[in-house]
């Protein structure tokens, strides 16, 4: 079975349509809409063919219009792009939005996943320091 998992998309649906490689399924790990031109189109291509789909903190933002734990450095284009983004979907699609898991469990050919977006203590902004995971820290 191939796996094709996939997150940071935001809304860019050439680089998802770009994607020429077979695949069995299509996960997605959150970062479905924001930022990019495109968020209606992409959501119904991912909706359409990814047989597991994450909530990341953008979903999250975007389906409940709350972009309170954004960043300073990142927060003036997140909200720009949240405003055009929610303007662009239907009350429906952000209702998916919001439906989504943070943290599902799958299970493949008796393989267990435990997906998530960012960490398992936090998975819409969590994050893990590049040196404590090679080794380095």
């Amino acid at each position: 079975m191939k796996l094709l998992i996939l997150s940071d998309i935001h809304s860019n649906l050439d680089a998802l349509d770009a994607i020429c490689e077979p695949y069995d399924e299509l996960w997605v790990l959150g970062y479905i809409v924001n930022y990019g031109p495109q968020p209606k189109e992409t959501l119904e291509t991912v909706k359409a063919t990814a047989s597991v789909v994450v909530q990341g903190n953008h979903d999250y933002a975007v389906g409940h219009c709350d972009d309170s734990r954004w960043s300073a450095r990142f927060r003036e284009v997140a909200e720009a792009t949240r405003r055009f983004t929610s303007s662009q979907l239907s009350g429906p699609q952000k209702a998916w939005l919001r439906s989504l898991p943070v943290n599902p469990q799958v299970e493949r050919k008796a393989v267990r996943f435990y997906l998530t977006h960012a960490t398992p203590s936090d998975p819409h902004y969590g994050r893990i320091a590049a040196d404590s995971v090679c080794g380095l820290g």
